[in-house]
């Protein structure tokens, strides 16, 4: 985020401080994939844990030097935007980021009815887009084809067939395992 214009220029950077986070990203970025490569030597079952133990520290530690190169002030502001960003990408998700939870004080009781309705808004929202995309459908075929050819395509499609709602992953047959 810091390397965008419109933050550098909200939270007024001088080029000094652009060079340094520049650098600070790079390093980043180095430590990033040194340990990218040095997962090989990790149990497959817990690279998952060991990568977000990596991430979580250094992004402490990215935190941490950046306060050495922002003014209070600055640091303050970039929060800001940091959070609105959330908000504005995530909606109501941003609510489950541990940092955001925390600073808002969502208890547990919360967290709980705040999962369940957000489920509940997501499967509105799908049945509301499955719902469009069918009315588009239908008014494709309605101003595009003729009246025969719509009665082709219901000769063709025969019967009703319900398909089985899938996933948004893909689940490998039995016996077959993903590559390492």
């Amino acid at each position: 985020m810091l390397m965008r214009k419109d933050v550098q220029d909200d939270i007024s950077l001088e080029t000094e401080q652009v060079e340094a986070i520049k650098k600070l990203q790079q390093d980043y970025q180095k430590k990033m994939r040194s340990t990218i490569e040095g997962m090989r030597d990790v149990n497959p079952q817990q690279r998952g844990a060991f990568m977000q133990e990596f991430m979580e520290t250094n992004r402490v530690n990215f935190e941490k030097e950046l306060e050495k190169v922002l003014h209070p002030p600055q640091l303050n502001r970039l929060k800001e935007i940091q959070f609105q960003s959330k908000i504005d990408s995530r909606g109501g998700n941003a609510l489950f980021d541990p940092a955001v939870a925390k600073a808002l004080g969502i208890t547990d009781e919360q967290r709980k009815e705040l999962m369940a309705k957000s489920q509940a808004a997501q499967k509105e929202l799908n049945e509301k887009i499955q719902a469009m995309r069918k009315e588009m459908q239908e008014k494709l075929l309605q101003d595009v084809l003729t009246e025969d050819q719509v009665k082709m395509i219901e000769k063709l499609s025969g019967q009703k067939f319900e398909q089985q709602k899938r996933s948004s992953f893909q689940v490998l047959p039995s016996g077959i395992s993903p590559r390492p």
